[in-house]
């Protein structure tokens, strides 16, 4: 690999050596006087530690105001139940987890909407997708600053800084099509009919039927309902 990039290591607190960083790593150059510049995060689910806490995105915001004036952070809605698949619940809990202007001193903006029909829909002529639809905030900026924050996939191994990007960046149309692939399918022999499926799927996908193979209910698969959120996995 050309031009192989530095990476620097921190420590847990190190946060407040970022700026430092940043300029090391030639942000000026990145980043224009009067760009608008989309700081790229996860505002965390309800009751979730898992996230970059706004203390530690503090410093890099600072440094980023030095530059232009346009700054702001942003996450697009999200397409399983939960508290960020509108505007509304998401910008209430990005301000319970402390992202908001008084602390942070930019505005927060979601990314793709009240409901997540706010996309650009762009051409990249890949194998999977020959266009992906964009959150219009994210589409409509001079620069993307991403901010990541490690975790688990049950099928990728790890998430992180390409997920918060190509996944965290789409509209909730865009994240639908991304996981088309992954379909809901009930292994009746396991299935306890305690209705943990039905209540977290976000399409509507699985309901409760009754059986004549069993003496209680099952679950079942309705198709053309998933949206491939996975939460109804046991």
């Amino acid at each position: 690999m050309k031009n192989k990039p530095d990476v620097y290591l921190l420590p847990p607190d190190g946060f407040r050596d970022l700026p430092d960083i940043m300029e090391k790593a030639g942000i000026k150059n990145i980043v224009k006087k009067d760009d608008f510049a989309a700081v790229k995060v996860h505002f965390g689910e309800k009751g979730n530690k898992g996230y970059v806490k706004p203390r530690e995105i503090k410093p890099v915001i600072k440094k980023l105001r030095e530059i232009t004036k346009n700054v702001f952070i942003t996450d697009a809605n999200t397409i399983y139940r939960g508290e960020r698949t509108d505007a509304v619940s998401h910008l209430m809990v990005a301000a319970v987890h402390n992202f908001h202007p008084k602390y942070l001193g930019v505005p927060v903006i979601i990314a793709d909407g009240l409901r997540g029909n706010s996309y650009f829909e762009v051409e990249i002529g890949q194998k999977h997708f020959k266009k992906v639809k964009i959150s219009e905030s994210i589409h409509n900026s001079d620069v993307i600053i991403a901010i990541s924050h490690f975790k688990g996939h049950e099928l990728c191994g790890v998430g992180g800084a390409i997920k918060n990007l190509g996944m965290g960046c789409a509209s909730r149309a865009g994240k639908y099509e991304q996981h088309n692939s992954v379909v809901p399918k009930v292994t009746v022999a396991n299935c306890t009919a305690c209705g943990a499926c039905v209540k977290w799927c976000g399409g509507g996908a699985l309901k409760l039927v009754p059986s004549n193979v069993i003496a209680r209910p099952k679950a079942e698969a309705i198709p053309l309902k998933r949206v491939g959120s996975g939460d109804c996995r046991a």
